[in-house]
């Protein structure tokens, strides 16, 4: 074996084994981007379920149309405080309820939005706002910009003792019964912070922490089990806070945390749910070791496979050189060592198994080959000057019918029918023997096929009515020359007209999917249905078929070897009176 060749050997097992690595990298980042893409999925799943329960209603503390309504007479005047059967009686029962059913519900405060209205309901207890120590919320709610908003804050329990809450402010109006007029109220509940807390970290998986955000306060609120610092969260946050709903990765220095920012769907408020990375890191390390046997066996099975490969052909290269070499020298070989050398080149194909079977066995006379070579020039040679007579004939035959074109204007006039007609004839012709090249536009390919109905039109003396459908758009298109001619004339010869009956054709243009459809329509006597339905069989098929509608076969064919074979012919019925639709398929190109 030659050393270049060893050497390009060598270089393709060496492509062949980056091939692999390259595709398990590649593989790598795949799976590793999905698994982020699952979890990522994952945390705002979780994010959602922790949105309903935080802003989940309460069936004691859900305000009907009127409430604020029927609560206006008792935060302004203080009458009617606890009477059973009125309607302020009921809400404060249930707001009592309320709270004392929920054991997350610290407490619930009920107030009207006017300030001058001198009374709030605590927990269904009506208490004065003056001597609330409690009175932070009232600013926060009077100062809403939305019905609804969340925060946490401290408040003082007793002299000695803060709670932390998390507070959850609603703003209703209600509808009064009287003159229709708007009650605006607040509804402002306390939750005990640690008892949320739990249970958003009951929603949790394992490995994942939840913290809250505030935008317009830009304040966090998490858990003392996190860990995670607040200098930490804000590099998650970024320079703008969490101005918008994002996911990724992020580097923390002791570890890589796989993070996703979720707005809530009632409040403005974040969820910034984390998960550390440990699952997805070990996961893609046995990955990579997965993918590194696989780069190694491969490694293997090239280096054994090029291996075999080189022996192999220094073996056919051998056993060649051994034959050349007792052909050139008259040398008799010995029976064995020749069907050692014929085995050496069986799998190497069968025309150098063959081959090689001849020269051991001194039957391939060298003067016949050197025959069959002489005579396959000689056809070569043949065929080129039978296509120059081609040529020679066709120029004739245009010069014949120019010179009869002329002979019958001076005798006819310009404008006879035979004039006519022959001038038609001759453009045609020009037009089909021009070599130049196979393709024309499809503007020239119509007006090509309107000359050969005129031709018919005064032939037969028909009343032949056409309706070209040809968009500006696609006179442009690249089309085989003379595909329309031989399917109008399939559908003259073929239609089955009588005399005096008038021929319609309607020739159509349009492009679906990148591909060029032209359909010739007919209104004769169509074709019956097996018949039509092996015709579509046989124009799927590569081979010579004998039939009438020879044109169509033609045309197929050659469409097939221009644009490949999933193009060509197809026919159906026109409609359900009969005739015969061609429709042809190209692929759409512009010359």
């Amino acid at each position: 074996m030659r050393q270049g060749k060893y050497w390009r050997i060598c270089i393709i097992g060496i492509l062949a084994v980056l091939l692999i690595l390259g595709g398990c990298i590649a593989a790598t980042f795949y799976f590793s981007d999905n698994i982020k893409a699952l979890e990522v999925k994952r945390l705002n799943e979780t994010a959602e379920e922790m949105d309903e329960f935080l802003f989940a209603d309460n069936i004691y503390l859900t305000p009907d149309t009127a409430y604020f309504y029927k609560l206006e007479r008792l935060l302004r005047t203080g009458e009617g405080q606890g009477e059973a059967g009125t309607f302020a009686g009921m809400i404060q029962k249930n707001l009592s309820n309320g709270a004392l059913y929920d054991s997350n519900i610290y407490s619930v405060y009920t107030a009207l939005a006017d300030e001058t209205a001198p009374y709030v309901l605590v927990n269904g207890l009506l208490r004065e706002k003056e001597e609330m120590r409690d009175m932070e919320w009232w600013n926060m709610a009077c100062g809403m910009e939305e019905d609804c908003y969340l925060t946490w804050r401290k408040i003082n329990s007793s002299y000695l003792n803060r709670i932390d809450l998390i507070t959850l402010y609603r703003r209703y109006d209600s509808v009064s019964y009287v003159d229709g007029g708007i009650v605006r109220g607040y509804m402002v509940i306390n939750f005990y912070a640690s008892h949320i807390l739990n249970e958003l970290s009951a929603l949790c998986s394992l490995g994942e922490d939840v913290i809250l955000y505030q935008p317009e306060e830009d304040r966090l609120f998490y858990s003392g089990q996190t860990g995670f610092t607040e200098e930490e969260l804000r590099e998650i946050l970024g320079k703008d806070g969490a101005s918008e709903e994002r996911s990724g990765m992020i580097d923390l220095g002791k570890e890589k945390v796989i993070f996703s920012i979720c707005a809530s769907r009632h409040a403005p408020l974040y969820f910034i749910m984390l998960k550390e990375d440990r699952e997805v890191s070990r996961f893609m390390a046995e990955i990579r070791s997965v993918f590194l046997a696989v780069v190694l066996l491969g490694s293997i099975f090239v280096s054994a496979f090029l291996l075999l490969y080189y022996r192999q052909h220094r073996k056919y290269l051998s056993g060649l050189a051994q034959i050349v070499k007792a052909t050139e020298e008259e040398t008799p070989l010995e029976e064995k060592m020749m069907e050692k050398l014929a085995d050496s080149f069986r799998g190497r194909g069968e025309d150098l198994e063959v081959i090689a079977r001849k020269i051991l066995e001194d039957n391939l006379d060298i003067s016949e080959l050197k025959r069959i070579l002489g005579s396959e020039r000689q056809l070569r040679t043949e065929v080129e000057m039978l296509y120059g007579h081609a040529q020679i004939n066709s120029h004739f035959l245009l010069n014949t019918l120019d010179s009869i074109y002329w002979e019958n204007v001076k005798s006819q006039g310009g404008d006879s029918e035979g004039t006519q007609m022959i001038e038609r004839l001759c453009g045609i012709l020009k037009y089909a023997l021009d070599s130049s090249t196979p393709y024309i536009s499809l503007e020239e390919e119509v007006e090509c096929a309107k000359d050969y109905l005129e031709i018919q039109k005064m032939r037969k003396e028909m009343e032949i009515r056409v309706e070209w459908r040809i968009p500006e758009t696609l006179k442009n298109a690249k089309v085989g020359k003379l595909m329309l001619q031989p399917i109008l004339e399939n559908s003259i010869q073929h239609g089955g007209f009588g005399a005096g009956q008038a021929i319609w054709l309607e020739v159509e243009a349009k492009v679906l999917e990148d591909a060029l459809y032209l359909s010739v329509r007919d209104n004769g006597i169509g074709m019956e249905e097996a018949e039509m339905r092996e015709m579509n069989r046989l124009f799927r098929q590569n081979v010579p078929v004998k039939s009438k509608h020879i044109g169509l076969m033609n045309v197929n064919r050659r469409i097939q070897l221009q644009y490949g074979e999933e193009y060509g012919i197809v026919l159906q019925p026109s409609d359900e009176n009969g005739g015969l639709t061609v429709m042809i398929r190209l692929k759409y190109l512009t010359v």
